[in-house]
């Protein structure tokens, strides 16, 4: 296992490297993230009302869907906020922009077969049913790929590319500055009203898949093949099939069960999981890391 690349996204933190910085950055990226999330709703509130906003937590019109993942540019503000505490911009939070977008690319490339078997074994073991309209479904793909973009890029901008990258820079052990983000991402998917006697194993999936981003980040230095994992993860689950009560508006199929059934949904976890850890070996196959 080697972590030299991390040095890449490490180095620029290691400017100034802080603990005070660290708490700094974490306020001001939350204050700024919580500002705009409250501003941007509530304006949303006052265009289309409080109801349809409120119902769109269930997102089960595309607009609200849309909604919702546009309310990620806050969190990318955020994450650039925190990062302005230690002088660093989106290129070194990033890891280049160049090594970023050949990362992302290449990721894709490596996964993108195993995706395809794991769809294919998908379709055949779980009964689905048509969601939307096919061509309306390819007409709002473009829009829905851009925002899936922007939500999954936030998220790894603040646990990955910041966070990791800050606790890496003051010299803690791989395993603290792999597990410390990864716990705080899991935790920020506990939604136990939504998810029921599910949602601590939600939170464990969750752990799980920032310690493979994690990794990915460390081992090429550049937050492009974690962006490539977790948006082949959002794609599948958001755009080509998802729980018919629970962000499914711009879903192609819909599955069968409700989000609230537990036992569903627990059945279903460990499955996830291989498929993750296959989506992850494809990239590092492809990146040879």
């Amino acid at each position: 296992m080697s972590y030299e690349p991390h040095e890449h996204l490490v180095t620029p933190g290691r400017v100034y490297p802080e603990v005070w910085r660290l708490a700094a950055g974490g306020g001001l990226g939350l204050a700024v993230y919580m500002a705009f999330t409250l501003a941007y709703f509530g304006g949303a509130a006052q265009l289309f009302g409080s109801d349809w906003v409120a119902d769109a937590f269930d997102a089960d019109k595309p607009s609200q869907v849309y909604l919702l993942l546009g309310s990620f540019v806050g969190m990318l503000g955020g994450a650039l906020a925190a990062g302005s505490i230690h002088r660093r911009g989106l290129r070194d939070l990033l890891g280049g922009y160049r090594r970023t977008l050949g990362g992302f690319l290449n990721a894709l490339l490596g996964l993108a077969p195993i995706m395809v078997v794991l769809l294919v074994f998908l379709f055949a073991t779980e009964d689905v049913a048509l969601s939307l309209p096919p061509v309306v479904w390819a007409v709002l793909l473009p829009l829905s790929v851009v925002l899936l973009l922007i939500q999954v890029s936030a998220e790894e901008l603040v646990f990955r590319g910041y966070l990791q990258s800050q606790l890496a820079a003051m010299d803690l052990p791989p395993f603290l500055w792999i597990l410390i983000p990864s716990i705080l991402f899991g935790l920020a998917h506990y939604d136990v009203a939504t998810m029921g006697d599910a949602a601590p194993w939600i939170v464990a999936w969750a752990i799980l898949f920032g310690i493979l981003t994690a990794d990915l980040t460390a081992r090429t230095g550049t937050l492009g093949p974690a962006i490539a994992l977790h948006f082949a993860n959002n794609f599948t689950a958001m755009v080509l099939i998802g729980a018919p009560d629970y962000l499914s508006g711009l879903s192609l199929f819909h599955y069968s069960f409700s989000i609230t059934d537990t036992e569903a949904i627990m059945a279903r976890l460990p499955l996830d999981a291989v498929s993750m850890g296959l989506l992850y070996l494809g990239i590092r196959l492809r990146l040879k890391v």
